[in-house]
């Protein structure tokens, strides 16, 4: 058996071999090499990433959204709360652990940042979308396929991009900021009482 002898340039990944260079070397080529080592193989992947996203469509709710009411102490009224089951929980912790799973055969890191906004996006803000759609149908749809067909007639024509942003803005920062400040100047039980003293003069 030929034994060939590493150099101080040339380190081989190979266990009980003995090289020239120290036992805690590493080359700085390491940790990319690492990423590219196939510790499960590709049907495994396809496999655990099918198993999934069934597991995802299995337990998914495609109920409109539940709203529970409680009630305050003191008689002081009613409010409404959102309440999340257990298997919504589960069917996206699967779907995001389904795309993890599938990031980890990428070769870049955009890739993978790609993939999993997508998948945030698309397991757990579309649900929440989706519910508020079925709750308030007709307006709600009506609001969403107008902005969408606003978004897709406005690709082919670069110079809207910039007023579509403004409104976009407008709308997502414009709106709230306003109703805020309005909420802040406008009187009503929700505000603390101000005590009110008659000041006379003699």
């Amino acid at each position: 058996m030929r034994n060939v002898s590493a150099t101080p340039t040339e380190w081989q990944k190979t266990l009980w071999k003995k090289q020239t260079l120290p036992d805690n070397h590493l080359p700085p080529s390491f940790l990319n090499s690492l990423q590219r080592n196939t510790a499960t193989s590709d049907d495994s992947i396809w496999a655990l990433s099918a198993g999934l996203f069934i597991l995802h469509a299995v337990l998914a709710d495609y109920t409109p959204e539940r709203v529970g009411v409680v009630r305050e102490r003191g008689g002081g009224g009613e409010s409404q709360g959102g309440e999340k089951s257990l298997t919504s929980v589960l069917s996206m912790n699967a779907a995001v652990s389904a795309s993890v799973v599938l990031a980890s055969r990428l070769q870049t890191d955009m890739a993978v940042f790609s993939l999993m906004l997508y998948a945030v996006q698309s397991f757990a803000l579309l649900p929440v979308l989706r519910q508020r759609l079925q709750r308030y149908p007709l307006p709600s749809l009506l609001l969403t396929c107008f902005v969408t067909g606003l978004s897709l007639a406005a690709l082919p024509f670069p110079h809207l991009a910039r007023p579509l942003a403004t409104l976009l803005g407008l709308v997502t920062f414009g709106s709230p900021g306003a109703l805020v400040w309005s909420q802040s100047r406008i009187r009503g039980p929700w505000d603390p009482a101000v005590p009110q003293l008659n000041s006379k003069t003699d």
